[in-house]
């Protein structure tokens, strides 16, 4: 039994579709191949208290017209340059800590969560660093 694309023309078996969306549409909408969620189980909203939660993956626009997930930051790669020194281009193939929002359907308020926060590499060329949070006190204030 084939069942159309959400987005297309294309009858396809159900195992080739994600979502109800082919692959190729999934590409030229910018979302990933397959559907993971950086939110595990979501709590109600921090400011209202509603458990109604819009999950979204955060889409750009390429410059050449393309949708692209949005990501913490993304691959580099090596180029040989004849004309400087310069080494290294972002690789625009995927992006690496996808960022999924939360958004309350009540008040908007939203959080940003990254997909595979480990996955992240860190380093100036990145545009990524390493912090580490003060510990918490055990007293409020």
């Amino acid at each position: 039994m084939a069942i159309k694309c959400k987005a297309c023309v294309h009858w396809l078996p159900p195992s080739q579709l994600v979502e109800g969306l082919c692959t190729e549409c999934r590409r030229r909408l910018g979302l990933p191949p397959q559907v993971t969620s950086a939110i595990h189980e979501p709590e109600p909203c921090a400011l209202c208290g509603c458990d109604e939660l819009v999950e979204a993956i955060l889409r750009h626009r390429a410059g050449d017209g393309r949708v692209e997930p949005t990501g913490a930051t993304y691959p580099m790669s090596s180029v040989a340059n004849v004309f400087s020194d310069f080494t290294l281009a972002v690789d625009s193939t995927g992006a690496v800590g996808v960022l999924v929002a939360l958004v309350c359907r009540a008040c908007g308020h939203t959080q940003l969560f990254a997909e595979k926060p480990r996955e992240i590499p860190i380093g100036p060329e990145y545009g990524t660093r390493l912090r580490k949070a003060k510990p918490r006190s055990p007293y409020r204030g």
